[in-house]
């Protein structure tokens, strides 16, 4: 879970270590920060994290926790990086932000918008938004219900399920079979049945 979102007393006793993501090479820089207290239990160190150490989010925000425990989080963190707390929390958020404010730019320029105010939506809109529109040097407002937007977009989001079986030859039958398993597949996932839409491919060796 997030740090913030425990309470201090389940972070009592954590220490930062940082850890690799599966697939990535096990010494290769820019590993992930996390907080493992004696259980073994892990905690991520997010930008939500961050704004919360910060005090930058409302009681009434959907992404406000415990700013107790991010403070702690923020604080071995910015331990760790030779930095006061405000330091590392504040460096956490404007890296979150760099690609979101490129994307932003390129939006704005695109459909004539420069200098319009940024609306957010989803439940991090008071996290990194306020951040972007600073950077921007533009207003910034979350919309109304703007955490119902997550949910919107996990609803519309696209499943893809992929199949492979080596053959040797195209036989119409384990087409069927592949056709049927990735459809059932997709549907255990929550797809429409009559939504979907199943390509193959024969890949000759």
């Amino acid at each position: 879970g997030y740090a913030s979102f425990a309470t201090p007393e389940q972070l009592q006793g954590a220490r930062l270590i940082e850890i690799t993501l599966l697939g990535t090479e096990p010494k290769k820089p820019g590993g992930y920060a996390v907080l493992e207290v004696p259980s073994g239990e892990r905690y991520a160190i997010t930008p939500t994290c961050a704004a919360n150490a910060l005090g930058a989010i409302g009681e009434n925000g959907r992404a406000f926790g415990n700013e107790e425990s991010a403070r702690l989080a923020l604080t071995l963190l910015g331990t760790r990086l030779g930095a006061s707390m405000e330091q590392a929390a504040t460096a956490v958020l404007e890296a979150s932000a760099e690609k979101l404010v490129a994307l932003v730019l390129e939006l704005a320029k695109d459909h004539g918008l420069q200098g319009m105010p940024l609306y957010g939506g989803g439940g991090a809109a008071s996290v990194l938004g306020p951040v972007i529109a600073r950077r921007l040097g533009i207003p910034f407002q979350a919309v109304e219900n703007a955490d119902v937007i997550s949910s919107i977009g996990a609803a519309l989001a696209v499943i893809r399920v992929e199949r492979e079986r080596s053959v040797t030859r195209q036989d119409p039958t384990i087409l069927d079979l592949l056709e049927r398993e990735v459809g059932d597949e997709a549907v255990r996932l929550g797809a429409d049945p009559a939504s979907l839409r199943v390509e193959t491919e024969y890949l000759p060796q």
